[in-house]
């Protein structure tokens, strides 16, 4: 629907599509923006290959993906990031189908896998799969409830990067963490 090389701030309404690609420039989103990911080729509510994106508010859905009729799955996810800088100082993202992870900080980019910044304050995360899952670059957790209700996943799949968990609620029906990467847990409640 959007891709934004510049400065675009989207205060209020409703996006029914693949969502936005923020390819470099600045993105803010807040107050009571609705983004439902709903291109059944796998697009993300937003993703991040590069730029400053600051989520203040809103509520972003993925309910594509999943299944292929030739057997492959895609891996959608509410928020992906694979450059740039991200913060989330709030909102509610959404994954409902078995192959989503609502956050991902993905390894697929070309240039420097340290790339990707993502530092969250506060958010509500409800997942299938996994609530967040990161390969690459510096992700910071400042508090915020990631929950997944799914068998498989976790709530927090650390697959590399560096991940420092300072507060929030992780929870998951059987493996809240899986760590592949560089984790550090400060404070936090994990069920």
């Amino acid at each position: 629907a959007f891709r934004n090389s510049g400065n675009l701030t989207i205060e209020n309404g409703v996006i029914n599509a693949r969502g936005i690609m923020n390819i470099s420039g600045s993105l803010t989103i807040k107050n009571n923006v609705v983004i439902n990911a709903i291109d059944a080729g796998g697009g993300s509510c937003i993703n991040v290959k590069g730029g400053e994106v600051l989520i203040e508010g809103g509520e972003f859905n993925v309910t594509n993906g999943d299944q292929d009729v030739e057997g492959r799955y895609y891996e959608p996810a509410a928020l992906t990031i694979t450059g740039g800088k991200v913060t989330i100082l709030g909102g509610k993202f959404n994954a409902t189908t078995t192959a989503q992870y609502a956050i991902k900080v993905d390894k697929i980019t070309d240039g420097d896998p340290s790339s990707a910044e993502l530092i969250i304050e506060n958010i509500e995360v409800n997942a299938w799969r996994g609530a967040l899952s990161t390969s690459k670059g510096t992700t910071v957790v400042n508090g915020g409830t990631f929950n997944t209700v799914g068998n498989s996943g976790y709530a927090l799949y650390a697959g590399g990067g560096n991940v420092t968990i300072n507060g929030g609620t992780f929870t998951h029906a059987s493996s809240v963490i899986y760590n592949y990467g560089t984790l550090w847990i400060n404070g936090g409640t994990f069920t």
